[in-house]
């Protein structure tokens, strides 16, 4: 917008920094920062650094402790839903905290980007997708909701791990009550 590739694409151009600079200026002005946007569903990949990070925007803070406080955000979030993941894991919880302390992922999850909320909201969906396998007597709509919820917001983010979530078909349908209305069993009419 402000013309820098045409400065600076081509080095033989005489390049007008006084013309630079008024487009500076004008893009970086206050009037152009405070344009608000209306919320989106996108905003889901950067739930919890980007909150911080817009407070921090709104208060005028320097960037060093808005980036700060948002890269702490995204560490207490995956944090906690760490302890979830592992607290409901019915089966190998130790490759799962192996899985959470590797170099690759804690990078990931604790910089300001989407893998920072749609890998720890993806390891709590696992564990408990598990968790209703392996150690739920019965399923019903209670146990379901959360586990759909956390599959939508992944949905949202990375749509090929949504697929995960074919893993509840596993339960056997014994187990499973679905029931919509006055005995219409929703599980058993998708299995056959």
């Amino acid at each position: 917008k402000i013309g820098f590739y045409e400065y600076f694409s081509d080095p033989a151009l005489a390049q007008d920094i006084d013309a630079l600079k008024a487009g500076m200026k004008i893009h970086f002005s206050d009037e152009a920062r405070s344009i608000v946007r209306p919320p989106s569903l996108s905003a889901v990949k950067y739930f919890p650094a980007g909150i911080v990070m817009s407070i921090g925007i709104l208060l005028n803070l320097p960037i060093f402790w808005i980036m700060t406080l948002s890269e702490l955000t995204a560490v207490l979030f995956y944090v906690v839903m760490g302890y979830y993941a592992l607290k409901h894991m019915p089966v190998m919880k130790e490759v799962l905290f192996v899985i959470m302390l590797l170099p690759m992922t804690l990078q990931q999850c604790t910089t300001i980007n989407y893998d920072a909320v749609l890998m720890p909201v993806s390891f709590w969906m696992l564990s408990y997708l598990l968790h209703l396998i392996y150690s739920t007597k019965e399923v019903g709509w209670k146990q379901v909701i959360p586990l759909f919820i956390s599959g939508f917001v992944v949905l949202l983010i990375k749509p090929p791990v949504f697929l995960i979530l074919l893993l509840f078909f596993t339960i056997d349908r014994n187990r499973v009550r679905l029931n919509i209305g006055s005995g219409f069993e929703l599980y058993s009419f998708i299995c056959g």
